[in-house]
C-alpha cells in the first residue's frame, strides 16, 4: 500500500511538472507569435500599413466579440465547465462609466504599447519597455504606501543601467519609440492598480471586466484615431487596406491578443509568482534571440549588455519580492507591504 502511494505521487508529480511546463511553453510560444505577427502587420515593407491605433482599436473589437460570443455559447450549453467563467452579454451603462476611468488608462497603455513596437526593433523591445519595474516601484509607492526596501531598491537601479546602456547600443535606436515604450511602461502599474480598485464593481469577474473594458476602448479609439491623421494613412494605403492577406494577419492577432490573457490565466494557475517571472525572462531571452535571427536585427556589446542587465535585474526583482512578501508573511515578523506586482505581459500582450 505505502508503494502504491508513493507510485501515486510520483504520477501526480509527473503530471504537476508535465501542467507546467506546457503552459509555460504555451505562453512563450502564443506571446512571442503576437509580438512578431505584430510587427509584421505595423512595419513590413510589403504587407503593413503604419496605423498602430487602428489594429489596436480592431483587436479591441475581436476581443470583446470573442468574449460576447464565449458568453452566448455559455447560455447555449449552461452545463460547460470550460464556458463557465465567460459572462452573459451586456453592456450597463452604469457599470460602463464606472469602468471608464480605467478603460481611459488600458487605451493609451495598449496604443502606447503598440506605437513602440511600430518604431522600434524587436530585439530592443523589452529594454523600450524595462522601466515599467520603475514606475512599478514609484506608483506603488506613491499610490498604495508600499515599503521600498533597498534590495528592491538595487534590483531596478540595475533595470535602469541596462536602459541606458540598451538605449545607447541601438544601432537603430528612435527618439519616438523608446519614448512611447517609457509611456506605455508608466500606464501598465497605473492600469493594473485601477484594475484592482475596479473589480469589485464587476464582481470581481475578470471576463466581464475585459468585456467592458474593449466595448468602452472600441468607442474610445475612434476620435483618437481621426485626430491622429490615421485615416489619411489608410486611404493612402488602400491598396493594402483590402487584400485578403491583410485581414488573415489582422484576424490573427487579434485572435492571439485574446489568447494570451487566457495563457497568462494558466500560468498563473499552474506556477508560482516567482516561477511566473521566470518564465517570463526565459521568454524575453528567447523572443530576444529569435528577433536576430527573424527580423536581422543588429546588436552591439552594449546593446546585448543593456538586454542581459535588464533581464538580469528583472529576474532579481521578482526573487526579491518574492523573499520580502514570504518573510513579511511569517508569524515572528511584522507584516509589511509589497510593492504592488504587475503582470505587465498580460498588459503588454493584450495590447500587442
Amino acid at each position: 500500500a505505502e508503494y502504491m502511494g508513493t507510485s501515486l505521487d510520483m504520477a501526480s508529480d509527473q503530471r504537476s511538472v508535465l501542467s507546467v511546463v506546457g503552459v509555460v511553453t504555451l505562453y512563450c510560444v502564443v506571446s512571442i507569435a503576437l509580438i512578431f505577427a505584430n510587427k509584421i502587420l505595423m512595419a513590413s515593407s510589403d504587407i503593413s500599413i503604419p496605423a498602430p491605433l487602428f489594429v489596436t482599436w480592431f483587436q479591441c473589437i475581436q476581443t470583446a466579440a470573442i468574449v460576447s460570443g464565449l458568453g452566448v455559447l455559455r447560455n447555449a450549453m449552461p452545463d460547460s465547465a470550460l464556458l463557465s467563467h465567460f459572462p452573459r452579454p451586456e453592456y450597463d451603462l452604469v457599470l460602463a462609466r464606472k469602468v471608464l476611468n480605467l478603460s481611459v488608462v488600458f487605451v493609451l497603455m495598449i496604443a502606447l504599447n503598440n506605437m513602440c513596437l511600430m518604431y522600434v526593433e524587436v530585439s530592443f523591445y523589452n529594454v523600450a519597455k524595462a522601466l515599467s519595474l520603475l514606475f512599478n516601484v514609484a506608483l506603488g509607492y506613491l499610490m498604495l504606501g508600499s515599503t521600498i526596501s533597498w534590495r528592491v531598491g538595487a534590483t531596478v537601479g540595475v533595470v535602469i543601467l541596462g536602459f541606458f546602456a540598451g538605449s545607447e547600443g541601438e544601432p537603430n535606436f528612435t527618439f519616438w519609440g523608446t519614448t512611447f515604450g517609457v509611456l506605455s511602461s508608466a500606464m501598465s502599474p497605473l492600469n493594473s492598480i485601477m484594475t484592482k480598485r475596479v473589480l469589485p464593481d464587476v464582481g470581481d469577474d475578470n471576463w466581464r471586466l475585459t468585456l467592458y473594458n474593449n466595448i468602452n476602448a472600441v468607442l474610445l479609439f475612434p476620435p483618437i484615431i481621426l485626430v491622429s491623421g490615421e485615416v489619411n494613412v489608410l486611404i493612402d494605403n488602400l491598396h493594402i487596406l483590402v487584400t485578403i492577406h491583410y485581414w488573415v494577419l489582422m484576424t490573427l492577432t487579434g485572435m492571439l491578443s485574446f489568447a494570451i490573457g487566457t495563457v497568462v490565466v494558466l500560468v498563473i494557475k499552474y506556477t508560482s509568482p516567482l516561477s511566473f517571472n521566470i518564465a517570463g525572462t526565459f521568454k524575453n531571452s528567447l523572443q530576444t534571440v529569435l528577433a536576430v535571427y527573424v527580423f536581422r536585427n543588429k546588436m552591439t556589446a552594449n546593446g546585448v549588455l543593456g538586454v542581459a542587465l535588464v533581464l538580469i535585474g528583472s529576474l532579481a526583482y521578482a526573487y526579491v519580492c518574492t523573499m520580502e512578501s514570504r518573510a513579511s508573511a511569517l508569524p515572528a515578523r511584522a507584516p509589511q507591504k509589497d510593492v504592488e506586482s504587475v503582470d505587465e505581459e498580460a498588459n503588454d500582450k493584450r495590447a500587442a
